[in-house]
């Protein structure tokens, strides 16, 4: 088990999804307790980061609440990063239903003396899938102060390191009611 804190993001609106896509149901639970779940196996304390923690309450989880009004990961992250005692966390985005557990753990090994180690593929850099560490709060906060919101400006600003994953598939997020019809198949599957 690793001693940091993990932390799932999902306090986003879910706008393309059309409906909370925390709340959809996975293999017979919500998304969100399925993810915390998953993580429970590898990550000694795991929490949720949420607008509104009453609509977890069937599975009583740990939560970190969001007091912002706007929606956007950064809140999230800035959040546990300055909440917990875990001088670093491992955040993931609730809709990576297939991230492996071993790919969480090859993240958490090549943190070294960086401030962010993410999940990358070769079509994309997986920013919300990654260990973060404490200091890079100052540029957080800066950001937040400044109204921007985008995930790749601060990253670009921190020692980080992108890990290469040769599976794209395990990275797939569920953004619509199309590409979660496909994850319920694929989970049905057990692909």
């Amino acid at each position: 088990m690793f001693e940091i804190a993990c932390v799932i993001l999902c306090g986003g609106k879910s706008m393309r999804m059309g409906e909370d896509k925390a709340l959809l149901d996975f293999g017979g639970v919500s998304l969100a307790q399925y993810m915390y779940e998953k993580c429970e196996r590898i990550f000694k304390s795991v929490y949720l980061s949420c607008k509104d923690s009453c609509k977890f309450e069937a599975f009583n989880p740990l939560v970190l609440c969001e007091s912002e009004s706007e929606f956007a990961p950064i809140f999230g992250i800035a959040n546990a990063l300055e909440n917990l005692k875990s001088e670093r966390v491992f955040v993931v985005s609730v809709d990576l239903p297939f991230l492996s557990l071993e790919h969480c753990k090859r993240l958490c090994e090549k943190m070294g003396d960086y401030e962010i180690v993410y999940a990358k593929t070769k079509l994309h850099s997986h920013y919300l899938c990654g260990v973060y560490h404490r200091s890079i709060l100052p540029i957080l906060r800066e950001q937040i102060e400044k109204m921007d919101y985008k995930i790749s400006n601060f990253i670009s600003q921190a020692r980080s390191f992108g890990v290469m994953f040769e599976n794209e598939e395990e990275f797939i997020n569920l953004n619509t009611p199309k590409e979660y019809q496909s994850a319920l198949k694929r989970l049905e599957y057990g692909k």
